[in-house]
């Protein structure tokens, strides 16, 4: 990912430890606190990847070329519903 992506990451971060810091409950705060870690995580990959410290073939980088393929079936709406007896069927 580009910079302006790392710098999305870091804002969000910011964003949820000042969530945790003005969370109502327990709940809310270790939701905030879980969102904050993985954006710690997101922007220490993207700077290893910057750097050139991830191989090719690790499964990060495997992943994200299949994303990229023309036919990579994620984040569309035709996955076809199961119909399952006795549940109503949900198109989406």
């Amino acid at each position: 990912m580009r910079e302006n992506s790392i710098d999305y990451f870091r804002s969000r971060e910011r964003a949820e430890r000042e969530a945790v810091r003005n969370a109502s409950c327990e709940g809310a705060r270790w939701a905030h606190q879980q969102m904050a870690a993985a954006y710690a995580r997101l922007i220490e990959l993207e700077e290893l990847k910057a750097a050139g410290a991830v191989a090719p073939d690790k499964v990060i980088t495997r992943s994200e070329a299949l994303r990229a393929r023309n036919d990579a079936e994620y984040g569309r709406s035709t996955v076809p519903v199961r119909n399952i007896p006795g549940t109503p069927v949900r198109r989406i």
